[in-house]
């Protein structure tokens, strides 16, 4: 029951979040806050599912970044773990220390 309705709220954020970015702060930090946990609690595919929706609303968030790169990773989705991981690298020109970042770069690019 609890899993069912935490994925009922989780989908009527999005869809709020979606229908108006600007007008809703709060619910971007809740999605960015969902991310972050789905990823931690190792739920990847669910974690970059809101992470995307994120950043395909124009959010620009390191941590937002680094949950979606490492997230990919975990989903075996190398290239856009390589994508969420160059864009981390072009914003401050290092990746840090986030959950190994710095590790899963390496190894994607051998």
């Amino acid at each position: 029951e609890g899993s069912r309705l935490e994925g009922e709220l989780l989908g009527a954020a999005a869809r709020a979040f979606v229908a108006d970015p600007a007008a809703n702060d709060d619910l971007k930090e809740f999605l960015l806050e969902m991310a972050s946990l789905l990823v931690a609690a190792e739920c990847y595919e669910d974690g970059l599912r809101v992470a995307q929706l994120l950043i395909d609303s124009q959010i620009e968030d390191r941590t937002l970044f680094q949950n979606a790169a490492y997230a990919a990773y975990a989903c075996a989705e190398f290239d856009l773990a390589e994508e969420y991981l160059q864009i981390l690298v072009k914003s401050e020109g290092k990746l840090g220390d986030t959950w190994h970042v710095d590790e899963v770069f390496i190894t994607i690019r051998g």
